[in-house]
């Protein structure tokens, strides 16, 4: 991936894109945390964490699934920016897999990674993991529509 943007600023869009989505209010952006847990400009990689409440479980007791989705949605989207410095990008299509549950109160670990960088399209990669165990993974298309 072509190095877009410095490690420095990177950083910088990652903490701002999270502290705006805290601002917003009521939506689900404010409403699940997200926290950073490091970046790097030149692997295009970014790693986030979240502890799973009772308000993202399902009646079985695990986070639902469509919300595992955002996870991963979310941090590649942040990533997909922040990476490239691009000021907005969307979701073209996100495949999901599902390999254990995630439980109410387990901490998990986003990670997503930048494959491909375009002018116009980018391709990532993510996985959620409880502990050293794998629980998701993912990859999309972006679009920049700046």
């Amino acid at each position: 991936m072509a190095n877009r943007v410095s490690q420095e600023e990177m950083e910088r869009l990652v903490r701002e894109e999270l502290a705006l989505r805290l601002q917003k209010g009521n939506d689900i952006c404010s409403r699940i945390l997200l926290e950073p847990q490091s970046c790097d400009a030149e692997a295009g990689t970014l790693t986030l964490r979240h502890t799973v409440s009772e308000e993202e479980a399902n009646p079985f007791g695990t986070m639902h699934g469509g919300l595992i989705v955002w996870l991963m949605d979310s941090a590649m989207g942040i990533l997909s920016r922040s990476s490239t410095g691009y000021k907005r990008t969307v979701t073209l299509d996100l495949h999901s897999t599902f390999l254990r549950p995630v439980r109410i109160g387990d901490e998990v670990r986003i990670e997503a990674k930048v494959l491909h960088a375009g002018r116009t399209t980018l391709h990532l990669t993510a996985q959620v993991y409880v502990g050293d165990k794998l629980c998701a993974s993912g990859d999309a298309n972006f679009f920049r529509t700046e």
